[in-house]
């Protein structure tokens, strides 16, 4: 699972595809886009063509994705919240970050927090441009489908993975992000 390396953008971008509801689906599926790097051979074409489309994700201003590269906190927050339609700008969230104030994605970074998607961290930082690692962003996905896992929930002959110890904060968000439900 490599819960601790990054997950890219368009690794991100198909994650949340696949969670759209079908009808959603039908809305906004799409196999062209704006991107100079996104060929419609690329096995996330759809999924990005389709994501941009619906305007939860989008390119940089030269005109590209960048698909390959590790997707940060700040983007992460965003696309979020655009999936969660929480991209409304919270005034009176508690929640402050010592280095988010001038940061581009202020806004969607504190309407994450406050709704409990995302976390900073306990010295107050939230690290924006930070790339996210592939354990928080499934306990994000997790907490914005609002699916929770614990050792009774787990279904019966759960696939474990040896990169992912009982001991380690992620394991039961790796496990409800990677197993079937009943």
């Amino acid at each position: 699972v490599r819960p601790n390396g990054n997950i890219t953008r368009e690794e991100a971008t198909a994650a949340l595809y696949r969670l759209l509801s079908e009808s959603k689906k039908s809305e906004i599926t799409a196999d062209v886009n704006i991107y100079t790097d996104v060929d419609t051979s690329r096995w996330s074409n759809v999924s990005i063509s389709s994501m941009s489309k619906g305007g939860y994700v989008g390119g940089y201003d030269n005109a590209t994705f960048m698909p390959d590269k590790a997707i940060t906190r700040a983007e992460f927050a965003t696309i979020a919240v655009r999936f969660v339609n929480s991209s409304d700008i919270i005034s009176d969230n508690n929640v402050v970050y010592n280095d988010v104030a001038d940061h581009w994605a202020a806004s969607s970074i504190y309407a994450a927090s406050a709704r409990g998607i995302m976390k900073g961290y306990e010295d107050g930082s939230f690290h924006p441009n930070d790339y996210i690692t592939r354990a928080e962003a499934m306990a994000v996905i997790n907490r914005m489908t609002s699916r929770a896992a614990d050792a009774n929930s787990l279904i019966a002959g759960a696939k474990t993975w040896s990169d992912v110890s009982e001991s380690d904060w992620y394991y039961y968000d790796v496990m409800e992000a990677t197993n079937s439900h009943t």
